[in-house]
């Protein structure tokens, strides 16, 4: 790991520069009670065509009475107007929030709504960012529903943050910026990205970093057993690194691996950030490209590709062979590896989101038409709801050191039959 010389912003501040608009409108008030439906259709969470907002939340636990819900989406996401008396347009939205007790979703803990109006940077490319304070009181678990409504287009989306205020160590604990003080809201930083961590403890001198190297296979058909994926508890090694009013010089990890930083190695728990490939999420060359075709191969067909000189043309074959023509081919790579990366955004755990439970079925089954979320549980409808050729997906969180984006498929036999459909598919 190299090391950095400490810059002189902090992300906090940073962040409270990014705030800054032309024009804002800020109204907060209370609100009453509300019942938050637990088995809504959670699907326009993972269909990028219908998820309009790509609206990203990070908590962070400022002291034990308040967490800062971090959260940002593009400027681009918005309907800007002409406006008739100018030349220059405008956009307009609010942003909503509700706190809930998680285990008790008829308690309402907090609520408010802020109004954001002016000439915010038109046909630009850049992401809002912002933070709300939420009133949460160690140790409790709770639920933000954050609301954004575009009021030039009269439209809303709604995501949901899982906020975990039991522990003094885990993730939310710890935030991570780049080189510049901007907050990353992924932890994967590339080969030679300089970040920072902080710690909500500035009284605390160092952290513990254990680095895991990585090399887990890709998951099984949904009909087979899935050998359980020991995650051995030994690191490849073990160091510390100094921390200065709770912030860590600036970072660069130049190996590929699971770097897990905590500010006690006792329990279990901390912040982990991974460095996968040059790129990660998206997929940027033939060998990346690779990979994921085990889902639609043999053994012997994938040991053949990997052991191919030209990676690029193994792939090219592959594909042209499926697709029948070279304009059949192109439109089934566009449309599988858009798949391929679109699950690494989604479902990135310890391992790379395409190679998950989650990703699997994602990439071969498409985007499932109905999603519950009840506590730690998600079921995936493909088809319609209680039709009996309908197919079900059930999948489970698991407890894991490294992330809370861990699910299991509960695997059954009973969609072999689906699941080889669904891969010949692919392949004619």
């Amino acid at each position: 790991m190299k090391r950095k010389t400490p810059g002189t912003s902090t992300i906090l501040t940073s962040l409270s520069e990014a705030f800054v608009l032309t024009s804002l409108i800020l109204l907060l008030f209370r609100c009453t009670p509300l019942n938050v439906m637990v088995y809504s259709n959670l699907a326009y969470l993972y269909d990028p065509e219908e998820n309009d907002y790509q609206l990203e939340c990070i908590p962070y636990h400022v002291n034990p009475d308040m967490t800062e819900l971090f959260f940002r989406f593009k400027y681009s996401d918005l309907l800007f107007e002409k406006q008739t008396s100018s030349d220059e347009y405008q956009a307009n939205f609010s942003i909503h929030y509700e706190l809930f007790n998680l285990h008790d979703n008829r308690m309402l803990v907090d609520s408010g709504r802020r109004v954001f109006s002016g000439m915010i940077p038109y046909g630009k490319d850049v992401p809002f960012l912002s933070s709300i304070p939420l009133k949460t009181v160690f140790p409790g678990e709770f639920v933000a529903n954050l609301t954004i409504r575009d009021l030039n287009r009269k439209f809303s989306f709604t995501t949901f943050t899982e906020i975990k205020k039991t522990s003094h160590f885990s993730q939310q604990n710890f935030l991570m910026s780049d080189g510049a003080g901007n907050l990353m809201f992924d932890p994967y930083p590339g080969p030679e990205q300089e970040f920072r961590i902080m710690y909500n403890k500035p009284e605390q001198p160092d952290l513990f970093v254990k680095y895991y190297r990585m090399d887990f296979p890709v998951a099984d058909p949904p009909f087979l057993e899935q050998e359980t994926i020991s995650l051995d508890p030994w690191p490849d090694s073990l160091f510390r690194i100094g921390l200065a009013d709770g912030e860590t010089e600036m970072l660069i990890l130049p190996d590929e691996g699971i770097y897990l930083f905590q500010a006690d190695t006792v329990p279990d728990e901390g912040f982990t950030v991974f460095r996968f490939y040059d790129g990660y999420p998206t997929v940027n060359s033939p060998e990346q490209m690779s990979y994921p075709l085990r889902y639609l191969t043999t053994r012997k067909e994938y040991d053949r590709i990997q052991s191919q000189p030209d990676r690029k043309k193994a792939v090219d074959e592959f594909w042209l062979k499926s697709g029948g023509n070279p304009e059949r081919a192109v439109q089934m790579i566009r449309k599988y590896y858009n798949g391929v990366e679109e699950a690494n955004r989604l479902f990135t755990s310890y391992m790379e989101g395409w190679k998950t439970d989650r990703g699997m079925i994602y990439i071969i089954f498409g985007k499932p038409t109905v999603v519950y979320r009840n506590g730690d549980a998600e079921q995936w409808i493909y088809g319609q709801e209680g039709n009996v050729l309908s197919m079900t997906f059930n999948f489970e969180k698991a407890a894991c050191a490294f992330t809370e984006n861990d699910y299991r498929l509960d695997r059954t036999p009973a969609c072999k039959e689906a699941w080889y459909m669904a891969v010949e598919g692919w392949r004619r």
